[in-house]
């Protein structure tokens, strides 16, 4: 995965500090998440996240039912 392309193509969509494609530790069963500051996005701002990541990476899969919110 090219995180860094990745990310620039985050920023430049989303803005600096909005959301990130980050590499998972090495004991899971991915290769990588997508890490959202807002505790809540909206469901267009996943989905157009996932695409831009989807542009890099063909066949990627999500893990929905994963999904992690801060108790913030």
């Amino acid at each position: 995965m090219q995180y860094k392309k990745v990310n620039q193509a985050l920023t430049k969509e989303f803005g600096a500090g909005q959301v990130e494609l980050r590499k998972a530790k090495k004991d899971q069963s991915w290769e990588y998440a997508l890490w959202f500051f807002a505790d809540v996005p909206a469901p267009s701002v996943i989905e157009k996240a996932k695409g831009i990541v989807g542009s890099f990476e063909q066949a990627t899969e999500w893990f929905v039912e994963l999904v992690f919110q801060s108790e913030e």
